[in-house]
């Protein structure tokens, strides 16, 4: 039977809180379906195999070989935030275990050292690229598909000597802004779809910002010098150049978030 075509985009692996002291691994899968649309997997709580020799008594369980046969193990799978204690309960290592645990705690590095059992076999593997390879083996990735990336910047106000009172008192703020305080509004969201090599520049209209006010009246002027300016310094073509210009920040970021919605990206590069 033929694999549905699914090109993975992205992997992302997350925690969710049981309590204050439990988490587990999520997963979410991004890919591209047959007709170029954007799919999701999500995997709630992570599992991972492994395998343990059957024969406890034989060559193999005293020096591991680098291969086993997969009929001289028996397959166990378990959630990956269970993963060292089942591997202590089923080689007898708890002992270890709890002493890690009550000392250094759950994810300490040191938990690592019960994937060296000699009963033990592919252990180790990052869970996300198990899940990558089980994907692979239930998906056909489109050969001929390009990753659809863009580019944006997003510049704000500055306020001169940061929070720090100039020569004559005066409080202002300076440098990269802080989002949970925003003390200063967005002036500019620029915008580059690689794909069909467009640029967006979205503009917030401020009395006080007389270069604003020039590019508006100057449009024209300013593309021919910006396409002469990329040309020259970095080969790149701009098919198209839009200029969009708001009164008010909200209206601006609302309008950038419904370009990035509408071209539908891969990757948004910031």
């Amino acid at each position: 039977m033929a694999k549905k075509i699914g090109t993975l985009i992205k992997v992302i692996t997350s925690k969710r809180k049981i309590n204050d002291t439990t988490s587990y691994d999520s997963l979410l899968l991004i890919y591209r379906d047959e007709n170029g649309e954007k799919q999701t997997q999500f995997i709630d709580r992570a599992e991972v195999p492994f395998y343990i020799i059957k024969d406890k008594e034989c060559e193999s369980a005293i020096s591991p070989p680098m291969f086993i046969e997969r009929e001289k193990v028996d397959k166990s799978t378990t959630y990956t935030d269970l993963l060292y204690r089942e591997i202590a309960v089923k080689t007898d290592s708890l002992h270890f275990y709890d002493r890690i645990l009550t000392n250094y705690g759950p994810t300490n590095y040191s938990m690592k050292n019960l994937f060296k059992h000699n009963y033990l076999y592919d252990t180790d593997m990052d869970f996300a690229d198990r899940y990558i390879a089980k994907f692979n083996t239930e998906f056909q990735t489109d050969e001929n598909y390009k990753l659809h990336k863009c580019y944006f910047d997003i510049e704000v106000d500055l306020m001169p000597n940061g929070w720090r009172k100039d020569s004559k008192g005066n409080i202002g703020y300076m440098g990269f802004p802080d989002e949970e305080i925003a003390p200063v509004p967005v002036n500019i969201i620029t915008l580059y779809d690689e794909k069909a090599k467009d640029l967006h520049s979205f503009i917030i209209r401020n009395t006080k910002n007389t270069g604003i006010n020039d590019l508006e009246n100057n449009l024209d002027q300013f593309e021919a010098y910006l396409t002469k300016k990329l040309m020259e310094e970095d080969l790149l073509i701009i098919n198209d150049m839009n200029f969009h210009f708001f009164d008010h920040e909200l209206e601006c970021i609302e309008a950038f978030f419904k370009k990035v919605h509408d071209i539908d990206p891969d990757f948004m590069l910031a």
